[in-house]
């Protein structure tokens, strides 16, 4: 469900964390995989954070629901369109971002 207070909570967390360390959490465990400590540090704290948030999970279920909870939202359910037109369009522009990050390369 769309519970504002925890997609806005957890986003910024999630981002801090991501700009802190320099890795997303797949790319971190990979690198601990390589031997890299400070992802190693980074694997760590995830998963301290994430005892700490099943530990401390009631007390902040509050603060989890503030904003308000809109149930179950889609950006079709939104825009009043089709599935097929989002996951077409989406992975239309995914296609492109790669051609152009590829182009990008071999002109440097």
């Amino acid at each position: 469900p769309m519970k504002v207070g925890g997609i806005v909570g957890g986003a910024a967390l999630f981002g801090a964390g991501l700009a802190l360390l320099g890795y997303c959490p797949g790319t971190a465990v990979a690198a601990v995989g390589e031997g890299r400590r400070d992802a190693l540090a980074g694997v760590v704290g995830m998963l301290l954070g994430a005892g700490a948030f099943v530990v401390l999970y009631p007390k902040l279920e509050p603060a989890l629901g503030a904003g308000g909870d809109f149930g179950k939202v889609t950006l079709p359910g939104i825009t009043a369109t089709p599935d097929w037109a989002w996951v077409t369009s989406l992975a239309s522009g995914a296609v492109a971002a790669a051609g152009t990050v590829e182009l990008l390369g071999r002109v440097r």
